[in-house]
């Protein structure tokens, strides 16, 4: 929904007083998915967990329509027709009982044999950057969510938790990050979702220099960062790099191979 300064201030007022009232471990389960498809939740205080299903190119878990894939979207030119795909799937996502969509994804389409091509809208950064807007500002037109993904430099599917996308800083400016600029600063989109891959030797899970001096402190983003499904690989180091939710729940914190504090 439009953001007002009024209801902006009113919101935050509200958040500050529920922090206030909360243990640590509420606050901790605000951090962690619950579930698989929703975040976490307070209900004590009747802070209900945020419901999110797959996407981008229609809703996941029930049965629902099938919109073009992203790349037949970004192939339409036609801005003001994948705003009105973003509203169908906002009401679609909303009747089936969800708040967010996990989409678009705008990362580059530069390898022939990327496993998530089609669902990506396009090889050229400003393409991708305009039917990006077009949809996020669609579906937040109608009260739902949209997730930002995968950022950055998704390249693979073949042992994607494990590659590193080693890009030189040019490259990474004129190439992988200018979709992911556009829709940040034009739609302002409810979360971001990071991807699995590293980033010049860093997971982007927990990159700081991607997530907290680019996204939030360079492009002034202030929504929500959340992982892709278990591409979290040690707490401290997400968090302290401003990742805000781990997804898809905490499980996997048990494992000998996680580093948690």
């Amino acid at each position: 929904m439009p953001r007002t300064p009024s209801a902006s201030s009113s919101l935050q007022a509200r958040i500050t007083t529920l922090l206030s009232t909360m243990t640590m471990k509420e606050k901790a389960l605000l951090c962690s998915g619950s579930g698989g498809w929703a975040m976490g939740a307070c209900e004590r205080l009747g802070v209900f967990p945020v419901r999110v299903t797959d996407g981008p190119h229609g809703i996941r878990l029930t049965k629902a329509t099938a919109f073009p894939s992203g790349v037949s979207m970004a192939a339409s030119w036609n801005r003001s027709l994948i705003h009105k795909v973003g509203q169908a799937l906002a009401e679609e996502t909303r009747a089936a009982g969800f708040d967010i969509i996990l989409g678009p994804c705008v990362n580059i389409a530069r390898h022939p044999l990327a496993g998530r091509n089609f669902e990506s809208l396009a090889e050229d950064p400003h393409l991708a950057g305009q039917i990006g807007v077009a949809y996020v500002q669609g579906v937040q037109s109608k009260g739902v969510g949209t997730s930002l993904k995968h950022f950055a430099c998704n390249n693979q599917e073949h042992l994607r938790g494990k590659g590193d996308s080693v890009v030189d800083e040019r490259t990474l400016r004129e190439i992988y990050l200018p979709a992911f600029e556009t829709i940040v600063k034009e739609s302002d989109p409810w979360t971001v979702m990071c991807s699995y891959n590293r980033l010049n030797g860093e997971h982007a899970s927990q990159n700081k220099r991607l997530l907290t001096d680019i996204l939030r402190t360079e492009w002034g983003y202030a929504g929500v960062v959340i992982s892709d499904w278990s591409a979290v690989h040690t707490t401290r180091a997400a968090f302290a790099a401003g990742l805000d939710v781990v997804m898809p729940d905490s499980s996997w914190m048990a494992s000998s191979n996680s580093t948690c504090a």
